[in-house]
């Protein structure tokens, strides 16, 4: 038998029906359901999550700016290369022609 103490209530019969048929779908008890449901909950009060409608959106640009970022500093390394400020600790790299990758253009 389990150690938790139990916890009752009546909810609307839209949000049972809803329950269950997540229920269904998940696999999940009703009481594993409630309890993560519930904790996800208490966890935006207590500031730990935000919530889905206000975490931000990704961007559709967010990967081509990415590749764009990457490239940028590649460019700046050859320079540095080119100019002989390059530190000479660094172990040899690929010639730059081999690390550029293009970006996807829509």
């Amino acid at each position: 038998m389990s150690s938790n103490p139990i916890f009752g209530a009546r909810i609307p019969t839209d949000l049972r029906e809803r329950l269950e048929a997540n229920m269904a779908i998940s696999g999940q008890s009703k009481s594993d359901l409630l309890i993560e449901a519930l904790g996800r909950y208490l966890d935006v009060l207590d500031g730990k999550l935000v919530p889905l409608a206000e975490q931000p959106i990704a961007s559709p640009m967010e990967p081509r700016l990415s590749a764009i970022e990457e490239r940028m500093a590649i460019l700046e390394e050859m320079v540095l290369e080119e100019s002989g400020y390059a530190p000479q600790y660094e172990p040899p790299r690929p010639r730059y022609e081999r690390r550029l990758r293009p970006v996807a253009v829509r």
